[in-house]
């Protein structure tokens, strides 16, 4: 479990230690004991968030080997009875550096989920009395992304919203991470999804520090290529003056919206008298008259097309078909 502290807090967990030497029938050494007073802030004192939620019932108080961090005695459960102090009392914890750790609950017992923590080193050292203050921090519980399912358009981008909670269901501002798992969507770091793919991907914000995570479900639809629409679709060059013309494509689906994200492919079958790029410009080194047909292919077997003629200047212009 991580060691922190957190100055922000407004909770306040005390603990008076009492160190008193031991005879008789006391262990080998010299031991103490550390009372540690626990207060239970009422929900009127304004909670907030980052502090010891209102939600605690029970802390589970500890006192640890610093390196080990294994019990140096049993744990004490001190449950919540009113808004007063309770303490726990630790008998012949031997002389020496200790980690005191206070963990609270929900429950009344010490058990279940931790939704707060704090600690604190220190040092029994025999006869002297030692206070100890520790300033809990809440912890987060849950991590929701909003919105939990979206659809959404290939190439588009949409934005998602990732929270934590504590206890009391306040927010903790808490650093998180991206992650997509599925082929169609990608999330950068701060949660804006893209569609990358037709089908269905899971976007998960995780809390590094807990790894609790909260997901959404994007389904990616890709709208199909039903025609597309070449401009001008017939056009004369006339060389050497006007040897080149720039063609627009356009693809549409079945319902009359552009696509705006279908790829198109330019090709000539007159190449290589009259050329065309991958931008649509249209070239002819002709030196007589000639024709060709552009073709604006957007895939999936639709394709858009051009008709360019060719009629050099000072040339007779014939047409044979």
């Amino acid at each position: 479990m991580p060691r922190f502290l957190h100055p922000s807090a407004i909770l306040v967990l005390c603990g008076v230690l009492t160190i008193a030497g031991c005879g008789g029938g006391g262990p080998a050494g010299p031991s103490g004991t550390i009372r540690v007073g626990v207060v239970f802030p009422t929900a009127s004192e304004g909670v907030s968030p980052q502090s010891l939620p209102v939600a605690t019932n029970s802390v589970r108080v500890q006192v640890l080997a610093p390196t080990e961090l294994a019990p140096i005695v049993p744990d004490k459960v001190v449950a919540r009875s009113g808004g007063g102090t309770q303490t726990a009392t630790f008998d012949q914890v031997p002389v020496g550096p200790c980690l005191v750790r206070a963990l609270a609950y929900e429950s009344n017992d010490g058990s279940g989920r931790v939704i707060a923590q704090a600690e604190v080193l220190t040092a029994i050292t025999a006869g002297d009395l030692t206070q100890v203050t520790l300033i809990t921090e809440a912890l987060v519980v849950r991590v929701t992304v909003t919105p939990g399912v979206l659809s959404l358009e290939y190439a588009a981008a949409a934005a998602l919203t990732a929270t934590c909670y504590d206890a009391d269901d306040n927010v903790v501002m808490a650093p998180l991470t991206w992650t997509s798992e599925g082929a169609g969507a990608a999330v950068c770091a701060n949660g804006v999804v893209t569609g990358t793919g037709e089908g269905t991907a899971v976007v998960r914000a995780t809390h590094e520090a807990s790894g609790l995570s909260g997901t959404c479900t994007v389904t990616v639809a890709r709208r199909h290529v039903a025609r597309v629409v070449v401009t001008p679709d017939d056009y004369l060059l006339r060389p050497p003056d006007h040897f080149q013309v720039r063609l627009t494509a356009v693809a549409y689906d079945d319902l009359g919206a552009e696509v705006p994200y279908a790829t198109i492919t330019w090709s000539s079958d007159g190449a290589p008298v009259v050329t065309v790029d991958q931008n649509g410009l249209v070239s002819t080194t002709a030196e007589t008259n000639a024709r060709a047909t552009i073709t604006a292919s957007a895939g999936e077997g639709i394709d858009g097309t051009a008709e360019i003629k060719v009629a050099p200047g000072g040339k007779l212009d014939v047409e044979i078909r």
